[in-house]
């Protein structure tokens, strides 16, 4: 069994999980979680919950984590509703990252639910601009030019 998620509502049939955030802005996002074979809905409403954002320079290290069971909900239906602060967005780093949903039992570790994706953008700074990739291709370098790098002459 495999676990995709649907945002809802959509009329879309994205299976994988991604939330992008605007910087300083509260975000609110409803999924539903499901089984890829039956396509039937994951209830794991009455368990405790876990959303956690992965740095994207530093391997594995927990950049924001979420148990607040008002702010990330695992309710009926497979349906799983998170809640950010602005405050919240505001530190996250911008770009991608990974994002993990956990739950457990009251007396149980936390196990592995759902993975997907998290970017966090600011509207206020400059977007990147398109780069033609015509534009930056090399020039061949020329033979003799070549073997007077080799030899350690200037070539300029």
């Amino acid at each position: 069994m495999t676990i995709h998620a649907r945002r809802l509502p959509t009329r879309l049939q994205q299976t994988y999980a991604h939330i992008r955030v605007q910087a300083g802005q509260a975000c609110d996002v409803t999924y539903e979680i499901f089984d890829s074979a039956s396509q039937s809905p994951v209830d794991w409403s009455g368990q405790d919950s876990r959303f956690r954002v992965y740095s994207q320079v530093v391997d594995r290290s927990v950049v924001m984590e979420i148990t607040d069971p008002e702010r990330c909900t695992l309710g009926p239906d497979g349906n799983w509703r998170l809640q950010l602060s602005a405050s919240e967005t505001e530190r996250l780093p911008r770009g991608g990252m990974t994002f993990t949903l956990e739950h457990r039992n009251s007396n149980s570790d936390y196990l592995p639910g759902l993975k997907g994706g998290i970017s966090c953008f600011d509207p206020n700074s400059a977007s990147p601009q398109r780069v033609d990739p015509a534009s930056t291709r090399q020039q061949p370098i020329s033979r003799s030019r070549l073997r007077r790098n080799l030899v350690g002459e200037s070539s300029y």
